[in-house]
């Protein structure tokens, strides 16, 4: 029996075998993607975060749009909780860069950070409270 025979005859079941190998992750690959997809909501969904503001480690305040609703939501080591709802048709609650940025030193903006820090803590545990 020639070598050449024994070569190609070999051949064709490892180039079948490295193709339907090929297609199956393929297949699997392309659902990954559509069900990642699916679960995240995708560009259509009716809910997205406009912003985050991290204010520690574990809580961040975010603003939410869900469908024409604009809600700001606290996000705590307890869970969530509505903050407020804001009017849909008004965007200046959204933070726009203005034409010239103020310039503040760390201490005003340490300063800052602490009174609304505290003052978000004040309003979180207000809410928990109420009946």
């Amino acid at each position: 029996m020639p070598m050449t025979e024994v070569v190609g005859g070999d051949l064709f079941p490892i180039i079948r075998a490295f193709s339907s190998l090929g297609l199956v992750l393929a297949i699997v690959l392309a659902f990954g993607w559509l069900l990642r997809r699916r679960m995240a909501g995708g560009r259509a969904g009716r809910m997205h975060v406009e912003e985050r503001l991290v204010i520690a480690r574990n809580q961040q305040v975010l603003l939410l749009r869900v469908g024409a609703r604009r809600l700001l939501v606290g996000a705590g080591e307890r869970g969530l909780s509505l903050l407020t709802e804001l009017d849909p048709a008004d965007d200046s609650a959204t933070c726009a860069p203005e034409d010239e940025p103020a310039v503040a030193d760390d201490e005003t903006l340490l300063s800052a950070a602490t009174r609304f820090r505290g003052a978000l803590g004040d309003a979180l545990r207000a809410r928990r409270s109420a009946p």
